[in-house]
């Protein structure tokens, strides 16, 4: 059930990621280069 782990890990670590870049970079460039990424 190692995946389970590592799955919630991933949400939790993108979740962190997107509200960092929405907050410290307002424009969309960043995120849309993520989003293509």
């Amino acid at each position: 059930m190692k995946w389970l782990r590592w799955i919630a890990a991933g949400v939790v670590l993108f979740a962190a990621a997107a509200a960092a870049l929405l907050l410290l970079a307002p424009g969309r460039t960043v995120t849309d280069r993520l989003i293509l990424v």
